[in-house]
């Protein structure tokens, strides 16, 4: 096959998925993210207080913001 004729089309395998019409995988694809990016203020001391526990800080601190929201009216 000549650089010519070899075009994407002419491939016998795509590296490209096929595309599907609208349906049974459109569900699939709708994901919604667990986790968001956002910039906050936190006391200095508070910071450093969860850092000083080692890693996985942002973990803690998400997990302390879990429980008071679930413990809250």
């Amino acid at each position: 096959m000549s650089p010519i004729e070899r075009t994407p089309l002419n491939l016998p395998f795509s590296p490209f998925p096929k595309r599907v019409s609208p349906g049974a995988h459109s569900e699939y694809w709708k994901v919604e993210p667990v986790k968001v990016a956002l910039s906050i203020k936190i006391d200095a001391d508070v910071l450093d207080w969860f850092k000083s526990k080692g890693k996985g800080y942002q973990t803690r601190i998400n997990a302390v913001l879990r429980e008071t929201m679930l413990h809250s009216d």
